[in-house]
């Protein structure tokens, strides 16, 4: 079974403005430096939005009621089930709104051992 490293764990509410003027320091990412990925657990999708298919974007909630929108590109993740996800944060601006986003790297339903794997 394929295993994904991660950076650590965080919950929604961690991804605030300290934390993206930190993250963003840690640029520029690519090739030689990564982005990197941090796992959180027990998130529920509660809403979901149409885009191409095969892709996921939607916002999820965490166990604290927290929530942040996400992207999961050639993944299809059902709402209303706990899922541990791993993703990287990143600010997504659109139409000049910047709002927060988890890009989903791989996920698992919640409540299993080990990574996360899809």
């Amino acid at each position: 079974m394929d295993s994904i490293s991660y950076d650590g764990v965080v919950n929604i509410a961690d991804l605030g403005d300290d934390f993206f003027n930190y993250y963003d320091a840690l640029g520029p990412f690519g090739h030689g430096n990564p982005q990197p990925m941090y796992r959180l657990n027990q998130v529920e999708v509660i809403r979901t939005f149409p885009i191409k298919s095969g892709h996921t974007k939607g916002i999820l909630r965490d166990s604290r009621g927290d929530t942040c929108d996400f992207i999961a590109f050639n993944m299809t993740i059902a709402p209303h089930t706990k899922w541990d996800v791993i993703a990287a944060p990143h600010i997504n601006e659109y139409y000049g709104e910047k709002r927060r986003q988890l890009q989903i790297a791989d996920f698992r339903t919640s409540g299993l051992d080990d990574t996360p794997s899809a």
